[in-house]
């Protein structure tokens, strides 16, 4: 199909064009309606007024940029998401039968917010105001610790409210901007002082709540001293959040609690709660009267668990969780007592005649003495010629005259001159001499820390010739090994390690670590986290025989020696007495005992010290006989548990 087109002169009028200027003829406006040019200073005014307006648009940006960009950066911020900590619960700490020896309580504290306080110093001082007069506290205090934490967040305004208080606060709430009501846990320990040095205390620590984006610290606890401290971090459990938002006016506008709070593990010791009551309780009255500390500790032989380990006085957990006044606290440090030292495992004691059984086992290893040969002990003493003056002999007295005895019979009365003589020798026979003696102790684990679960442990100390030549620039004397042979001169040892090492002569010679927590468990499931597992640290070989004449002549030191008040217990009973002397003055003695029981088949090894309380025999046998009674009637008969 063809296309045309129709080609017309250019001065052609078309139709349309008379249509529209018919229109126009009849247009009230006229004609310049449609086809008049455009006003010139129209144009320019219509320019320049949109030149004008993007020129004040930029200005206002860039001003608002420079110099107003903290305060928009600040806006921002506070319309944003804030955040509580919330503190979990502490493990639950149990003794092996499952009782509680530290719990918590929920109490409440009142914290404030630095980014929530009014911003004007009049409107902060009327807050303070207004809130001790609801609260019932000092105005003074409140309003400087207001001002405090405008500089620094977290600041406890009140703490530990009861629940009153806490419903108080809250139904007023709304008034006290910048404030907060923050639930929290205390700790309870139900058994007080006689476990406070085992199970320690807690105390505050530096929170993350004081980090960026963490506007309320939850003034959780840390583990300070104990198995608080031990095993602080299975204890601590999971810190929860909450999340909430504001806005610049400070209104909540929406929360979210995001993470919950998880308890921390429970933790078992080997502790027997009540037993270790019981030595408490009984030791407490001695401390009183001689105006000392004593220790308590009670294993179990056959594997090292710890039965029972008191160090007198101790202290009151909760008020130091708590929190004490400064002279509270002074006069605590300040006592002669010491109530903070825990002598059980940091004090350093001349262990006395509780070393003999030690020197006896060594002397039957080497052949020094055989245990039926007979000593003459009746003087009471031996004397020693003096080289630089014959007419004046050292003089080495035992605590009375014997006459002639064996090793059980010295092991049982406690001969100072049978041990002289087998330990420093006399006459003909020998001696081991002081390197001898150092190297038997050593193979007990005696001078050595023994490893046990619990911070602040120290370490004996087991003297030498050349240690004596270096450091008291003297030679060693035989004198000096008499007095070692005896537990006396420059031997030191710790209760624990003391009462380890004759555990193993419980035993038959293992060394077994000791141990405070036997199990970790999850609270929720049940499950185990860790399980503690005997460990023994080694096994004294003694030659055949040589254990049962030592645990022979401990039986007679019941029998027939200074412990016969123990002869009419239910369970025969082994042990061995012991008086350190403590100073030039016979008044200021330690009091030593030692004793395990059942003697056919050991199931407590009990160590019973009491500074300054004379001669074990009338001070530590006693105290000894009242707790093994104990025991026997509510661990060991059928009726007890």
């Amino acid at each position: 199909m063809r296309s045309y087109s129709i080609r017309r002169p250019r001065h052609e009028i078309h139709p349309e064009e008379v249509l529209l200027d018919s229109m126009a003829n009849r247009n009230p406006f006229g004609p310049a309606r449609l086809e008049s040019p455009l006003n010139k200073l129209y144009i320019a005014v219509s320019f320049g007024g949109m030149i004008l307006f993007f020129v004040g648009m930029l200005g206002i940006v860039l001003y608002n940029q420079s110099t107003k960009q903290e305060y928009f950066s600040r806006q921002a911020s506070e319309n944003s998401l804030r955040s509580v900590l919330l503190q979990a619960p502490r493990g639950i700490i149990t003794d092996r039968y499952g009782e509680v020896l530290a719990d918590n309580k929920a109490v409440y504290d009142i914290v404030l917010v630095s980014e929530e306080l009014p911003k004007e110093k009049d409107a902060r001082g009327q807050e303070a105001k207004l809130f001790a007069a609801t609260m019932g506290t000092n105005s003074d205090e409140i309003a400087r610790q207001i001002e405090q934490a405008t500089r620094t967040n977290g600041i406890v305004a009140l703490r530990a409210i009861n629940t009153d208080q806490a419903l108080v606060f809250r139904a007023r709430e709304a008034e006290f901007p910048g404030m907060k009501l923050i639930g929290k846990y205390e700790r309870v320990y139900p058994y007080g002082e006689a476990l406070s040095h085992v199970v320690g205390y807690v105390g505050s620590r530096a929170s993350d709540g004081q980090a960026t984006g963490k506007t309320i610290t939850e003034n959780s606890m840390t583990g300070k001293t104990g198995i608080e401290a031990q095993y602080d971090e299975a204890l601590r459990g999971k810190t929860g959040e909450l999340l909430y938002q504001i806005n610049a006016q400070q209104n909540v506008v929406a929360d979210q609690q995001t993470q919950y709070s998880e308890q921390g593990d429970t933790v078992q010791l080997t502790i027997d709660a009540a037993l270790q009551k019981k030595i408490y309780d009984t030791l407490l009255p001695l401390t009183k009267k001689y105006g000392g500390g004593a220790v308590g500790i009670a294993l179990d032989p056959a594997n090292g668990s710890v039965l029972a380990l008191a160090s007198v006085p101790g202290f009151d957990s909760e008020a130091m969780s708590a929190g004490l006044t400064q002279k509270q606290y002074d006069a605590l440090i300040q006592s002669n007592q010491k109530p903070f030292f825990n002598r059980a495992i940091t004090g350093l004691y001349s262990p006395g005649s509780t070393i003999k059984p030690f020197i006896a086992l060594a002397a039957l290893d080497e052949n020094i003495i055989d245990p039926e040969q007979k000593v003459d002990a009746s003087l009471g003493y031996i004397s020693v010629p003096n080289p630089y003056d014959p007419s004046r002999p050292f003089i080495y007295r035992d605590w009375k005259p014997q006459g002639f005895v064996n090793m059980k019979e010295a092991i049982g009365n406690s001969s100072d001159v049978y041990f002289y003589t087998i330990g420093g020798g006399y006459g003909s026979i020998k001696g081991l001499g002081v390197e001898r003696i150092t190297a038997y102790l050593k193979k007990f684990f005696w001078g050595e820390k023994t490893g046990i679960d619990l911070g602040g442990e120290n370490q004996g100390f087991l003297p030498t010739a050349q240690w004596k030549e270096q450091n008291r620039n003297d030679i060693w004397r035989v004198g000096d090994t008499y007095n070692y042979s005896i537990g006396q001169g420059y031997v030191l040892t710790t209760p624990i390690n003391l009462a380890l090492t004759h555990a193993a002569i419980a035993n038959g010679g293992t060394v077994w670590k000791p141990y405070l927590v036997s199990l970790i468990t999850d609270p929720l499931t049940r499950l185990t986290v860790r399980k503690t597992n005997p460990q023994a640290l080694g096994t004294f070989a003694a030659s055949s025989g040589a254990f049962d004449i030592v645990r022979q002549g401990m039986r007679l030191t019941v029998t027939n020696g200074s412990a016969r008040s123990m002869a009419d217990l239910p369970f025969a009973v082994a042990g061995k007495t012991g008086s350190v002397q403590t100073s030039a003055s016979l008044v200021n003695t330690n009091a030593l005992f030692i004793a395990f029981m059942p003697y056919e088949n050991p199931k407590i090894s009990l160590l019973i010290l009491v500074e300054s309380g004379g001669g074990g025999s009338a001070t530590a046998v006693p105290a000894a006989r009242e707790i093994l009674a104990w025991y026997s009637q509510n661990r060991l008969l059928p009726n007890g548990q």
